[in-house]
């Protein structure tokens, strides 16, 4: 409650002081629908701080490497060892 005040009263100085429509970090303009869905917003999401508790973005899969692009070669054709025939059964 107590850092949600805070929150609160700083979005307000920002207000006071005309920087509450841009980024603390970078300048650029914040979106108007984000400021109505957090209206203490500070940052844009590029430089938002993670919040606690909140989901980790998720992360783009990394290129498949040349190893995973190319197609396998031919296969080697199946080759048998000539070799003695079906074993006798051992005698008893």
């Amino acid at each position: 409650m107590e850092t949600d005040l805070a929150g609160v009263e700083l979005a307000l100085a920002r207000l006071d002081a005309g920087t509450y429509f841009t980024c603390e970090a970078c300048g650029a303009d914040l979106p108007e629908s984000l400021l109505v869905q957090r209206p203490t917003t500070r940052r844009c999401a590029d430089h938002a701080e993670p919040q606690p508790g909140a989901a980790k973005p998720h992360l783009a899969a990394p290129e498949p490497g040349p190893a995973e692009t190319t197609a396998p070669g031919p296969a080697a054709p199946l080759t048998t060892a000539p070799g003695p025939g079906p074993s006798e059964p051992a005698e008893l």
